[in-house]
């Protein structure tokens, strides 16, 4: 998809035409794709060593990925490991036909693959495409074992002591699309998402951050229509000067070896709960993620 000769080497890989009709699916314009991921911009400051535009990190690390943001803000770009391309190349079937048919999914829009010299990168869009500031992120996955951040960054389950208060049909709809999508997870045997959640506190009247989106996706999902984001309310239900921002990450990480023997050894530690522990068979892994988002949207 990508062919850059000069100072950034670069080839293409796996199904580019899927991608394209992924982009396609998406309302994503081929040109200011192209624009926002060509080598003057992130590609280059990838390679080159340039960390200006690197993003806030969405994990918690252990996998070495490094995330950037393209410069107009629209796009995530994460190196994968090659069990997690694999992984994609398995499910990217289907994938593409859920995307296709489910334009409500929270799951992660994966818009672009490539191989950038010994690198291999998938390319997203960026669940906190906003004009807004994002005052606090939340990584959640439904465990409890190791999941609290007391510092700074990316806050995880243990640390969200709030429910998500929405109107009673947008509670309904997003009820139900988190069923489905976990539902669809497990049947392709992928464990340890997340459900990624950004929380804007309006203090401002103006948009504190400016990204020029001359091209407009074609379909806005219904958690997304107040500038990339939903507004909560309160016991009441009256309208509070609070956006939510949503998404579902990390839909790479197959249910094998590697987690089974994650799962076996964290099992025999001592006072840690097996039921709590992030790594989990799919089947399992799911019910609980739900379950765990359901008692947030009470």
């Amino acid at each position: 998809e990508m062919c850059i000769r000069d100072r950034v080497s670069t080839q293409s890989t796996g199904a580019p035409m899927v991608f394209r009709k992924l982009r396609r699916i998406f309302g994503i314009d081929e040109r200011q794709y192209m624009m926002s991921l060509g080598p003057e911009q992130l590609l280059g400051n990838l390679l080159l060593g340039n960390l200006s535009s690197l993003s806030m990190k969405l994990s918690d690390g252990k996998s070495g990925s490094l995330f950037f943001t393209s410069h107009d803000g629209r796009y995530m770009v994460k190196t994968i490991p090659f069990l997690e391309k694999n992984a994609l190349m398995r499910i990217l079937p289907q994938y593409y036909e859920y995307m296709r048919t489910n334009p409500d999914t929270l799951i992660t829009k994966i818009c672009g693959f490539h191989a950038v010299d010994n690198n291999i990168i998938v390319v997203m869009t960026n669940v906190f495409d906003t004009t807004r500031t994002i005052h606090e992120v939340y990584d959640l996955k439904g465990s409890t074992v190791g999941r609290s951040n007391t510092g700074s960054g990316v806050k995880k389950d243990l640390d969200f002591n709030r429910k998500i208060l929405l109107p009673g049909e947008i509670k309904s709809k997003l009820k139900m699309q988190l069923q489905k999508d976990s539902q669809f997870l497990q049947s392709q045997s992928i464990c340890d998402y997340s459900l990624l959640v950004g929380i804007h506190f309006e203090k401002e009247t103006a948009p504190s951050n400016f990204h020029d989106h001359a091209v407009q996706p074609k379909y806005v999902p219904f958690y997304a229509v107040e500038d990339g984001g939903i507004r909560t309310v309160n016991q009441l239900g009256q309208p509070q000067k609070e956006i939510v921002f949503l998404g579902i990450i990390d839909i790479l990480t197959e249910y094998g070896i590697n987690k089974k023997m994650e799962r076996f050894i964290k099992s025999w530690i001592p006072g840690v709960d097996k039921n709590g522990l992030s790594a989990a068979p799919p089947d399992q892994y799911a019910s609980r993620f739900y379950s765990f988002l359901l008692t947030l949207l009470e």
